[in-house]
């Protein structure tokens, strides 16, 4: 089961992110930003997926089929022989936690939730080579264009700090280490078995405060006001807990280590004692997922560049 926050910790989080924003920014998105000048385009802020690479499969079985015919193996893919399919899962089938064998649970969650981390930290990548560009621009001497300041002040407010702050959005808009990601998506879920992930797409056990929204733990006392944020799709959840880590304050030692060249999801997985209350019990949790499933030759899996047909 997902760890129980700390509460002001996770007060914290809630506010710091907002449900609002992450969930409209990756609904309807934020448009290109062109200027008449302008003989580029530069990427959109918010998460944009195609109609060809979402999927929706409400039996589990099936999925496990869909995947076996796209030849998506996640032997191969640790060594480096395939990419993972660009098939987003909409959201786990209704029977995915009756599942009784639990290592073809565990397999199935991995490949589910693999092609979504992907797709998030490529896009955060995109962002990230843009910001370095019009940095280095910038440092050259040549004016930014109207749109491209447009894109670094709303970039900044997006990963909550200042267009001036270069060496903080250096930190901030950077990916996230798969194995990281994907032990924490266990973690929080039990591969895949809980109410929140079920019924919210909740992969990160992430509170709100908000009145009306998420999922209340079934032990909550009657006055607590946090919930379990809920997302319309699983991806949505994804986002958002990137753009947590990388901007909340409670993990900043994550990023300047990052900074520093750790970027592996064991190394980086000692800074996150601060996610739940567990502390460093919660870190072992961590690192051990990512042994015992051999998750750590996953930070370095490619996405395909096409849907399949």
């Amino acid at each position: 089961m997902a760890a129980r926050p700390i509460a002001p910790l996770r007060k914290m989080l809630a506010l710091g992110v907002a449900a609002v924003t992450g969930i409209v920014l990756l609904s309807i998105g934020i448009g290109h930003y062109t200027d008449r000048k302008d003989v580029t385009t530069l990427p959109p802020l918010a998460l944009q997926t195609t109609p060809a690479e979402r999927i929706v499969v409400n039996d589990a079985q099936r999925l496990k089929r869909l995947f076996d015919e796209a030849g998506y193996e996640l032997a191969s893919v640790r060594t480096g022989k395939t990419t993972a399919p660009r098939m987003l899962l909409r959201e786990l089938p209704d029977d995915f936690a009756g599942l009784k064998d639990t290592d073809a649970r565990k397999s199935l969650f991995l490949r589910a939730v693999l092609p979504l981390v992907l797709r998030v930290n490529g896009h955060i990548a995109a962002q990230r080579k843009q910001l370095l560009s019009l940095f280095d621009k910038r440092q050259a001497g040549t004016p930014l264009l109207p749109g491209e300041e447009r894109w670094l002040s709303d970039i900044a407010r997006l990963y909550r700090t200042e267009p001036g702050r270069t060496a903080t959005l250096r930190r901030r808009v950077a990916p996230i280490p798969r194995s990281l990601a994907i032990a924490q998506a266990a973690a929080e879920t039990g591969w895949g078995s809980s109410r929140f992930a079920l019924d919210g797409n909740a992969l990160f056990g992430q509170w709100t405060v908000t009145q009306g929204e998420g999922l209340k733990p079934r032990d909550a006392s009657s006055g607590s006001r946090h919930a379990v944020k809920s997302y319309d799709r699983l991806i949505g959840s994804v986002w958002d807990y990137t753009r947590n880590i990388n901007s909340n304050a409670a993990y900043r030692l994550l990023r300047d280590a990052r900074a520093r060249g750790e970027h592996t999801g064991l190394q980086l997985a000692g800074y996150l004692g601060r996610y739940s209350e567990r502390g460093k019990a919660y870190v072992e949790l961590l690192r051990n997922i990512i042994r015992q499933n051999d998750l750590a030759p996953l930070d370095t899996a490619k996405l395909a560049d096409h849907a399949p047909d």
